[in-house]
C-alpha cells in the first residue's frame, strides 16, 4: 500500500468509528533472560460506530517476549515474539457495511472493478452471511451471494456456497463470472495484498501470517457468524511460526518461562432431573398397652 492510499485509508477508517472503550485492562513488563517480556490482558475493549459496538474485543491475553530494546529494528524483529494465549475479536454488521458505504470504498471500487458493482452490503443472520449487492451491465443485476465461514490450514476462509441472481433464482453463469471478475479486480496486482489474500472460483482465503513483522505463537480457532457480528477466536499453537532458537536452547538449557494464570471456567449448570414421586409411608401400629399383654 503506498502512503497516499494508507493517507487515505486512515481518515475513512476512522471516520466510520465514534468512540474507543477500555475496560479492565492490564499491563505487566517484566526482564527475562533474551530481553523484555510484556503481558497484556484486556477484557470490554470496543470501537464503536453508531450505536452498536463497531469492533469488541471480548476478552485476551497476549505476551510479547524476548523484546530487545536496545536492538536495531531488524534484530528485534528477528528475535521477538507474540504469544497468543487467548484472544476474541468480533466486528459488527454495522461497521463493515458502513465501510463499503465509505466514499474511500466507493471510490476505490470505481477505480479498480471492471463493472459497476453498487450497493454492497453484508447481511448477518443467526450462523449465516450474505453478501448483496448490484451489478450493472447495460442492465441492473440484483445479487446475492451466500456464504460459508471456517478457519482452514491456520487460516480464514471464505466459501461461496450458493449464488442467486434474485429471490431464489439461480445466478446465470456470465453474471457469477463477473463477479468473480469484480473479487480479482480487488486483490490481483496489487503488492501489499500478495500472499494475504487468495481469490478461487470457490472460495477466499486469507492468511494474514506473511504480513505480521514478529513471530507469532498463535491459531485460528473459530471464524464464524454470532448474531449480528462476526467472530474470530485465536489461541496458542505449536505449529505456527516458531521463533528463531536461543542460545539456552541451542545448549539444551531451557529458559525460563512464566506461565499465565489460566482463568477459571464457570460452573455449567448441570440439566434439571424431575425427581422420582416418594412411595407413601408405611403405617406403624401403635404400641400395645401392658394391660393387654398380661
Amino acid at each position: 500500500m503506498t502512503t497516499t492510499e494508507l493517507q487515505r485509508l486512515i481518515p475513512a477508517a476512522l471516520s466510520v468509528v465514534d468512540s474507543l472503550g477500555v475496560e479492565n485492562a492490564n499491563l505487566s513488563l517484566t526482564s527475562g533472560p533474551q530481553g523484555l517480556r510484556i503481558q497484556v490482558d484486556f477484557r470490554d475493549v470496543t470501537l464503536r460506530a453508531g450505536r452498536l459496538d463497531g469492533v469488541a474485543l471480548d476478552e485476551g491475553r497476549i505476551w510479547i517476549e524476548d523484546l530487545d530494546p536496545t536492538a536495531d529494528l531488524p534484530t528485534m524483529k528477528a528475535t521477538a515474539r507474540i504469544r497468543v494465549e487467548h484472544l476474541v475479536i468480533r466486528v459488527s454488521a454495522s461497521l463493515v457495511n458502513r465501510l463499503l458505504e465509505s466514499e474511500f470504498f466507493k471510490a476505490e471500487l470505481q477505480k479498480r472493478s471492471p463493472v459497476d458493482v453498487r450497493n454492497l452490503e453484508l447481511l448477518f443472520t443467526g450462523k449465516r452471511m450474505t453478501f448483496r449487492g448490484q451489478v450493472r451491465k447495460g442492465l441492473t443485476f440484483p445479487f446475492e451471494v451466500q456464504l460459508a465461514l471456517a478457519t482452514v490450514n491456520n487460516r480464514l476462509r471464505v466459501a461461496f456456497k450458493e449464488f442467486w441472481a434474485a429471490e431464489m433464482v439461480p445466478m446465470p453463469g456470465f453474471l457469477r463470472r463477473l463477479l468473480m471478475a469484480f473479487a480479482r479486480s480487488l486483490v490481483d496486482g496489487r503488492a501489499e495484498l500478495k500472499g494475504l489474500v487468495r481469490i478461487e472460483d470457490d472460495f477466499a482465503e486469507i492468511n494474514p501470517w506473511p504480513k505480521v513483522p514478529l513471530n507469532v505463537e498463535a491459531e485460528f480457532k473459530r471464524f464464524e457468524v454470532e448474531g449480528h457480528f462476526l467472530v474470530i477466536e485465536m489461541g496458542p499453537s505449536a505449529s505456527t511460526t516458531i521463533p528463531p532458537q536461543t542460545t539456552s536452547e541451542a545448549s539444551g538449557k531451557k529458559p525460563e518461562v512464566i506461565s499465565p494464570a489460566q482463568p477459571t471456567p464457570a460452573p455449567v449448570p448441570s440439566p434439571e432431573v424431575p425427581r422420582a414421586s416418594l412411595p407413601p409411608p408405611i403405617p406403624v401400629p401403635p404400641a400395645s398397652s401392658a394391660s393387654s399383654d398380661g
